[in-house]
């Protein structure tokens, strides 16, 4: 135990060195982005109301044992090598003078390619196809500095965050809660002459809950102190512990949102980023946080699997889990091109208003 908790030290020493390095202040105000890439939208603090779940033991059937921590800590230390591999930068270049460019995180939750984000981000490809065409150019990126690795399609973004957010790419400070923002890209081909792997890296969906106090790995390309140069070359992976300090529903008890203590993943580009267990699951993605003041001081909010099933099959009719695991890739972005349509033009119809 006294090594492993060696290793876990050395690790977030590193970090520490790694953010330092490229820009990231520890335990100060950090700037806002400048050059190209503007901040993105809704990455703040959630502002609508949502219902906190009582941190207190009520009593309970045996079926929710889930909720109690069963992973040994020791295992973070192996979570944390996995979300290197499966964490992604996601980045969008825009010639139009009306959007942003963009840099954001993702990670693959399936050995086909396929990418959970937020829909905050993946807006940017709806976008994309309904701009004329060079106007906004989008790219996956991977590694250490972050390199093009693949370029992906949309093949799910929430119809219900698009119709409660149409205009967060045209508002400066846009804030939102959290919810339904959850959008899934699937990897279509290589950015490098290299061809696609026959199998990706990816971090399993859990099927469980996650109690409060729990201790979580994170992994993101966070960018909030970077200049513009610095995300196209130099930006670096962040992978931090945080602790569960509050739980939170939208509307029927069940855990929507996980409020995580302050850390380095606290910072703009980190929405999309992973959050994992001890077992090597994600339990959820980044989508909210406060992004000035010390780090201890801030708040990581991501929102949870269990959220981003119940709003699939409520938007779509289908089971999250077996729609994307029984399909291909292509079908995937075939049966999504009508949706994708559809929601791109009534994005740019409210950029020109």
């Amino acid at each position: 135990m006294p090594a492993l908790q060696g290793v876990i030290s050395a690790l977030s020493a590193l970090i520490i060195t790694l953010n330092s390095l490229y820009g990231i202040q520890m335990g100060s105000s950090t700037p806002q982005v400048t050059g190209l890439f503007g901040p993105v939208a809704t990455s703040s603090v959630p502002v609508a109301p949502i219902k906190p779940l009582t941190p207190t033991k009520p009593s309970v059937p045996s079926a929710l044992a889930p909720l109690l921590p069963k992973a040994p800590e020791s295992d973070l230390g192996i979570t944390l090598t996995k979300l290197r591999g499966a964490i992604v930068n996601i980045i969008c270049t825009s010639k139009d003078p009306k959007v942003r460019s963009m840099s954001g995180s993702g990670v693959i939750f399936d050995s086909k390619g396929l990418i959970l984000t937020n829909s905050h981000i993946a807006q940017y490809y709806l976008v994309r196809d309904a701009l004329p065409e060079g106007a906004i150019s989008c790219t996956v990126r991977t590694g250490s500095p972050a390199q093009a690795a693949y370029k992906a399609e949309p093949v799910y973004v929430s119809s219900q965050w698009v119709a409660a957010n149409p205009r967060t790419l045209a508002s400066l400070g846009a804030k939102g809660t959290g919810e339904h923002d959850f959008a899934v890209l699937a990897i279509t081909q290589s950015a490098t002459p290299l061809p696609l792997p026959g199998s990706f890296a990816y971090m399993p969906l859990t099927k469980g809950e996650t109690a409060q106090g729990t201790e979580l790995a994170l992994g993101t390309y966070g960018a909030q102190a970077l200049s513009s140069k610095q995300i196209q070359s130099s930006l670096f992976p962040t992978l931090v512990l945080a602790k569960v300090k509050n739980r939170f529903s939208f509307d029927n008890g069940r855990i929507d949102l996980l409020a995580l203590t302050g850390s380095a993943a606290s910072q703009q580009g980190s929405s999309g980023g992973a959050v994992a267990n001890g077992r090597g699951e994600l339990v959820g993605i980044v989508t909210t946080s406060t992004q000035t003041g010390d780090i201890a001081s801030r708040e990581t909010r991501a929102v949870t699997v269990a959220h981003m099933r119940a709003s699939f099959k409520a938007d779509s009719g289908e089971d999250f889990d077996s729609y994307f695991k029984n399909g291909k890739t292509k079908d995937f972005v075939e049966v999504f091109t009508d949706d994708s349509k559809r929601l791109g033009i009534l994005l740019v119809r409210e950029l020109s208003r």
